[in-house]
Formats: structure tokens, sequence, C-alpha cells
């Protein structure tokens, strides 16, 4: 499990969707310690611990869930207005 290229979250910040998901997230986070937003986007070294490979894999799936959420409603939503 994990992301599939080193960065992977930061690049997907492009996407709303995505970067709205990592804002809910990093408020959730923030109550156990743990500062997802400066995780994502400090240059870290590639010597990542667990608590950083935790965050970023949790992230990515967190985001992607979010993306693929709003993809289903709008297509959904589409389908309702063709009949």
């Amino acid at each position: 499990m994990g992301a599939q290229w080193f960065g992977m979250g930061r690049a997907m910040l492009k996407l709303q969707p995505f970067e709205e998901s990592i804002h809910e997230s990093a408020k959730a986070l923030q109550l156990l310690g743990i500062d997802l937003l400066k995780l994502l986007l400090e240059d870290i070294d590639l010597n990542l611990n667990e608590a950083k490979d935790f965050a970023d894999i949790t992230e990515v799936f967190v985001s992607l869930v979010a993306i693929q959420a709003r993809i289903t409603v709008n297509s959904e939503n589409a389908k309702t207005s063709e009949n």
C-alpha cells in the first residue's frame, strides 16, 4: 500500500477535490498532533519514518475516495438529467 510515486500527494493538490479532502483530513489529524500539510508540503529526506509513510499513504487514499465520490455523483447526475 502506498503512493505510486514520490511526491504524488503534493502533485495531486492541483485537483480541487483532493485539496479539499487533504485540508479536512489535516484538521482531523491535527487533534492527534500530526501536521499533515507540513508532512505533505515540506521537502523531506528519503529516509522516511513510519509516521510520515503512514500520513502519505493515508492522505492519498482518503483523497482518492473523495475524488471518486465526486465523479460518481456527477455521473449519476448526468444520467438523471438525460432521462
